[in-house]
């Protein structure tokens, strides 16, 4: 009989920890997914997207590839709720061509959006965390 109890109490034991280790994988890390579209002079634009708690807002920072003007970012690699400053890189064609490698390529000029600090996003809990950036192109003044 005291065998038997061994053998019901380690079965229960194993269900518990078999259930507790299923439920956390179930459990809710707070992160929130998000997406949207960059637009430079209306035109969707290349490049990376970096996303930085900014103030009071504690948690993660985030990024990943812009492609077509889409970027994306499910849960796993989220955001928790707040506000955040959002930086952009990407390269524009100048228009000149130059030699590289002994080939001639369109000059490619490396271009940083948010320099001042003016790109920010809210991330909301549970929400529609769709974000819509669009950029313009600062004009050369004229000579």
């Amino acid at each position: 009989m005291r065998h038997e109890n061994k053998k019901i109490n380690v079965a229960i034991l194993l269900c518990y920890l078999a259930t507790t280790f299923a439920l956390s994988g179930c459990s809710d890390n707070g992160r929130q997914a998000l997406s949207g579209t960059v637009t430079l002079d209306g035109q969707p634009i290349g490049g990376t997207i970096s996303i930085d708690p900014m103030g009071e807002t504690r948690g993660p920072s985030t990024g990943g590839a812009i492609r077509d003007g889409k970027f994306s970012m499910d849960k796993s690699i989220g955001l928790l709720p707040g506000t955040y400053k959002v930086t952009i890189y990407s390269t524009r064609n100048t228009g000149r061509i130059v030699e590289e490698g002994g080939l001639r390529v369109a000059e490619l000029k490396p271009i940083r959006f948010n320099e001042e600090g003016s790109l920010e996003i809210t991330v909301k809990a549970g929400g529609d965390n769709k974000f819509d950036i669009q950029l313009t192109s600062l004009k050369e003044p004229k000579k």
